[in-house]
């Protein structure tokens, strides 16, 4: 009998398959297993069941612009709308600077932010986090030097 990993595994496998893979992971298959293993590790960490992957799936293609995998900043984003809606729970949109001291706000304004801002541009393979990064504290999708960029990381 599978456990609940393996079944959490196969259920994002099938709903991959329904996506266009990113071009950069074409015939890179350690990229691959990463990529797959992070978003796989989005619905395992909150224990989704089979139907809350679904109906992220289906949100994501409801709501994206594009057929390419979703990032896992995507996903995580759809999945806590998803059980919001089921459960009616509150799940925390973003940060709130109000909470911060001003040594904590030099850390953001000073190095968090504008890091993510460099991933932003200059990793793709931390894009993901970047773009969380800057969700989470309500900031606009702009790099270090300028360019906006689109919720799924494509720039605009």
């Amino acid at each position: 009998m599978k456990n609940a990993h393996s079944n959490t595994k196969d259920a994002v496998r099938e709903w991959m398959d329904t996506f266009s893979m990113v071009g950069s992971m074409q015939g890179n298959d350690a990229a691959l297993a990463r990529e797959m293993d992070t978003i796989i590790s989005v619905f395992t960490a909150e224990n989704a069941t089979p139907d809350i992957i679904d109906d992220t799936f289906r949100r994501i293609k409801m709501t994206s612009e594009s057929r390419a995998w979703p990032t896992a900043a995507q996903v995580l984003t759809a999945m806590r709308e998803v059980i919001r809606q089921k459960t009616g729970e509150k799940i925390s949109s973003g940060g709130s600077r109000s909470s911060l001291g001003a040594f904590e706000l030099d850390i953001l304004d000073g190095k968090v932010l504008p890091t993510a801002r460099r991933w932003l541009r200059e990793y793709p393979g931390l894009r993901g986090h970047a773009i969380s990064t800057l969700q989470y504290w309500g900031e606009r999708l702009i790099d270090d030097r300028n360019r906006e960029y689109r919720d799924n990381g494509h720039p605009k």
